[in-house]
């Protein structure tokens, strides 16, 4: 909304975290982001966000990719079916339910753990459970470095 991003359901990246994510993997890599608006900032932020792409047109990308970082989204559902690696980062969500923490070739940092509420996501509209987990996307220093790290890691 305006220059805000907003996902009251605690399953997407913090924008706080984006954009520190952004210019801490451009000194090592091509960061093509998957999103459907430009990130609100004033910084040249030097990602490729290729315009108008389609679902085949993102699993060509990912394909091509060394390594993909996600949330809850569709990114680490074509990395899991292309067979790529992954680190996927969850906050509101439940990893065993919209993820693959069986997968070998993906690494889950799950920040809600101990501290979700479950909420039936797309059953269910109710407010209270999105309000308790709204802020579990919000990543310490510690849990940024450590999810970094790995990043910077699996790229190489």
């Amino acid at each position: 909304q305006g220059r805000f991003i907003i996902d009251p359901s605690g399953r997407s990246f913090e924008l706080k975290d984006v954009l520190r994510t952004i210019e801490d993997l451009n000194k090592e890599a091509v960061v093509i982001m998957m999103s459907t608006f430009a990130i609100p900032t004033d910084k040249d932020l030097g990602i490729v966000i290729p315009p108008q792409t389609d679902l085949l047109g993102w699993a060509g990308i990912i394909n091509a990719s060394n390594h993909v970082l996600a949330c809850d989204s569709v990114a680490q559902h074509l990395a899991h079916g292309i067979g790529k690696s992954a680190t996927v980062v969850i906050g509101a969500t439940f990893p065993e339910n919209i993820s693959y923490p069986k997968d070998a070739n993906f690494k889950i940092f799950d920040l809600g753990k101990g501290r979700r509420k479950y909420s039936p996501l797309r059953i269910l509209q109710e407010m209270a459970y999105e309000l308790n987990n709204e802020d579990l996307m919000i990543m310490t220093d510690k849990q940024y470095k450590d999810m970094i790290d790995h990043v910077k890691k699996e790229i190489k």
